[in-house]
């Protein structure tokens, strides 16, 4: 067996790690098992909320062995010990102006907020939104306040999930940009998915942190495998030190990477870790 103790593999999930429909493919499975046997550090990085991964991903806890990135880099967490390592919050004034202005000049879309203890939403934004209705369906009921907007400002803010369509949100986006864009950071993880964050938060600013804290547990220097598919990671593709797509990537993520390999339905971390211990001389398949 390979000796992967100096790797840190860290992966986005939606369209990167989990194939159709969310689904989990089998020999991304029996690779992670191999390449953890061997020493390495695999964990995720993701904009789904820390407190509601174990609804898409039930074995998260066995499946990651370092600290996960949560809600497009405004959280550092160690499932692993329940730990919030750092986070960063989007003031919650400029987070009430941002919905504000969101929904009063565009009447179809809705906003959520990511919080620390869960999803915070209202009965107007469903019903403005029905997609928000499909979202909370997919958290427990005690992650859900459903409180009117005038009392979001209560709640400590992660991250805002503008949903709407496509082209109603490039257009809102550039007026958010235009208007806020110098204390916050904006950006797309879906095409019906716009989110906003405080000011230069996203994956990447915590993944200097995040090397960090696993070089200081292991004990040694440590390379960063990042793979991502989506214009939300961009940013932490561009630092990893090796930057990995899948084939159904966007083109601008293709072009900032350093391979590009499977689809995602095919088992791109199994084609990864083919690949990290090819370049160790092994010849592992699975």
């Amino acid at each position: 067996m390979e000796d992967f103790s100096d790797i840190l593999l860290v992966t986005d999930l939606d369209g990167t790690f989990f194939g159709e429909k969310s689904s989990i493919v089998p020999r991304n499975m029996e690779a992670i098992d191999y390449f953890k046997a061997g020493g390495g550090l695999f964990t995720i990085a993701t904009g789904r909320m820390h407190c509601n991964i174990s609804r898409p991903l039930p074995m998260v806890k066995e499946l990651i062995n370092a600290p996960m990135i949560s809600c497009n880099g405004a959280l550092m967490f160690d499932i692993r010990t329940g730990k919030t390592i750092n986070e960063r919050l989007i003031p919650a004034k400029l987070g009430m102006d941002i919905v504000e202005y969101s929904v009063s000049h565009y009447d179809d879309v809705g906003a959520r907020v990511s919080a620390p203890d869960g999803f915070l939403c209202s009965d107007e934004m469903v019903a403005a939104c029905p997609r928000l209705a499909k979202d909370l369906k997919t958290c427990d009921p005690w992650m859900l306040n459903m409180v009117p907007f005038e009392r979001w400002n209560e709640f400590s803010w992660y991250k805002i999930i503008i949903r709407g369509d496509s082209d109603r949100l490039d257009l809102l986006r550039a007026e958010l940009e235009k208007n806020f864009g110098e204390a916050v950071e904006i950006s797309k993880s879906g095409a019906t998915f716009l989110e906003v964050q405080s000011e230069g938060t996203n994956k990447s600013v915590q993944l200097d942190a995040l090397r960090e804290y696993c070089e200081k547990e292991k004990g040694r220097k440590l390379t960063v495998w990042y793979s991502g598919d989506y214009e939300n990671d961009l940013e932490i593709l561009k630092i990893a030190d090796v930057a990995v797509c899948p084939g159904n990537a966007l083109d601008c993520v293709k072009e900032v990477c350093d391979l590009c390999l499977c689809r995602n339905t095919e088992g791109l971390m199994a084609d990864i870790i083919e690949t990290i211990a090819a370049r160790k001389g092994g010849k592992c398949r699975f």
